[in-house]
């Protein structure tokens, strides 16, 4: 699990030497309770 991936470049590579699990501002912003609920409906 890589954490703070805020960029395509890295993101990329992280892929490219078999991460396969990320998280970041990149790939989303934190959401409200609500927002969440709505995302998964």
């Amino acid at each position: 699990m890589a954490e703070g991936v805020e960029k395509e470049g890295p993101f990329n590579l992280l892929r490219e030497r078999g991460c396969d699990l990320a998280q970041g501002y990149w790939l989303g912003y934190p959401v409200t309770a609500a927002e969440f609920s709505q995302l998964i409906a």
